[in-house]
C-alpha cells in the first residue's frame, strides 16, 4: 500500500492535543487546526483537521482564520467532519 499524506507529512503519531479550534470566515464554521501550523506565520494556508490526509486537501488562507481561540460555549457552529475527526480519535480508531 502507499503511503498516507498525512504518513509523508510525519504526522502520523498526532493526537487531539496537536490541534486547536478556530473560526474560519468563509464558511462560518470552527475548524480543529494544528496548532504547529497556527504558530509558524510561514504557513500561509492552514489544513483544517477534516481535511487531513486528503490528497488535495481544502486549505483555509491564514488571514481568513481567526486568530483567536474559540470559547468553549461558543455560538459558532462546529465543522461536522473536524467533530467526527474527533470523536474517532477519542475512541481509540483511526480516520
Amino acid at each position: 500500500m502507499g503511503t498516507s499524506v498525512t504518513e509523508a507529512a510525519g504526522l502520523s503519531r498526532v493526537t487531539e492535543a496537536d490541534y486547536a479550534q478556530r473560526y474560519y470566515t468563509d464558511d462560518g464554521l470552527v475548524h480543529d487546526y494544528l496548532k504547529r501550523e497556527l504558530a509558524d506565520p510561514g504557513f500561509v494556508h492552514l489544513t483544517p483537521w477534516c481535511q487531513r490526509g486528503n490528497l488535495l486537501p481544502a486549505q483555509h488562507l491564514r488571514r481568513k482564520v481567526d486568530r483567536h481561540p474559540v470559547a468553549r460555549h461558543s455560538k459558532h457552529q462546529l465543522c461536522p467532519p473536524c467533530v467526527h475527526e474527533r470523536h474517532e480519535m477519542r475512541q481509540g480508531r483511526p480516520s
